[in-house]
């Protein structure tokens, strides 16, 4: 049954891609305009070192605001700041280290942004592995699968760790955002039960990837509910940033590679700046200013999956992750919690 699973993952994964690319082909991806510039406010970008992070970093810091990118590796944040700075001389932004396999280091770089003592206006939750093999991450003992924990349960702590900024920072006018990236992929999962959340007898890379996206996008739309029920003034929408041509790709196997580098070549597949265009939109625009609780792809709100509208799946998902990260439900609660 497991092994049925799996191939049924690794074929739904394709078609969804082959779709995607169709769709690319069509449609080409939008081109941003009129979006004023945002002088004095500041974003928080993690994977910024990454190909479609730090095409959102450039952009964001085109636009004026100062950007905070959080990595995994302090040299890659450097090498980052050069090429941005490069491009845009002017550009605001400093690097910190963010290990998003660790509730400690989540909290370290929360306390380490609190204590530059900026605002916090945007917060962009770019940061995901795809495909990879099996791994524990370390803020859990070995209990957790690495792409749930990094994709979906560590951008989870770093957004209730920094709420109460984003509150401070937020308007009714103009709220403070926060901007999940998502995937089509979602769409291979459906979880019964949070029991099922992790693959515990058969591995398989494409399924847990999928699985985390639609995680990432279930926790949206619940988050989007608590935050409306408090009357926070914050909006929390979830993307699919396109099929795009990037570093995220390393696990593919080298059978599909040419494929994938063909399709890329022949103009298929989206540049990395194209990729980012739906985060910006989605942090800039003001098209969207009390647009809340929606799923975007190519800077347009379309449907996600059946699965992801389960109002029961996204309250056991969201009970089960404070359960996990020991933090309240309640979003208005206090938080007491220092991880080790």
């Amino acid at each position: 049954m497991d092994f049925l699973r799996h191939v049924k993952n690794i074929l739904h994964t394709y078609w969804i891609g082959f779709v995607c690319l169709i769709y690319q082909v069509l449609w080409r991806p939008k081109e941003l305009k009129d979006l004023q510039q945002h002088n004095g406010c500041v974003a928080i970008v993690t994977g910024g070192d990454g190909d479609i992070g730090m095409e959102t970093v450039r952009a964001l810091c085109r636009h004026g605001m100062h950007v905070i990118i959080g990595v995994k590796e302090e040299t890659n944040g450097q090498s980052v700041e050069a090429a941005i700075k490069a491009t845009c001389p002017f550009a605001k932004l400093d690097c910190l280290p963010l290990d998003l396999a660790s509730f400690a280091s989540i909290q370290k770089f929360v306390q380490q942004f609190k204590a530059k003592g900026l605002p916090l206006h945007v917060l962009v939750n770019n940061a995901g592995i795809m495909h990879a093999p099996f791994a524990p991450t370390a803020s859990s003992s070995g209990s957790l699968e690495s792409h749930l924990g990094i994709n979906y349960l560590g951008h989870f702590v770093l957004t209730r760790l920094l709420l109460d900024m984003l509150k401070r920072s937020g308007t009714k006018e103009r709220c403070a955002r926060i901007v999940n990236v998502s995937s089509a992929v979602h769409a291979i999962s459906t979880i019964d039960s949070i029991k099922e959340i992790q693959f515990s007898k058969f591995y398989c890379p494409y399924g847990a990837y999928g699985q985390s996206k639609l995680a990432v996008t279930l926790g949206t739309y619940e988050l989007d509910r608590r935050l409306r029920d408090a009357e926070f003034p914050i909006t929390v929408n979830c993307l699919h940033p396109g099929l795009a041509d990037t570093n995220l790709f390393r696990h593919l196997s080298p059978v599909l590679q040419p494929v994938k580098n063909l399709c890329a070549w022949l103009g298929f597949m989206w540049t990395p700046s194209q990729g980012a265009r739906t985060p910006v939109f989605l942090s800039l625009s003001e098209e969207v200013e009390h647009t809340s609780g929606k799923y975007f792809d190519n800077c347009q709100a379309v449907p996600s999956s059946p699965s992801s509208y389960d109002v029961r799946l996204q309250k056991e998902l969201w009970n089960w992750s404070c359960e996990i990260t020991q933090l309240p439900c309640d979003i208005q609660d206090e938080i007491n919690i220092h991880y080790t």
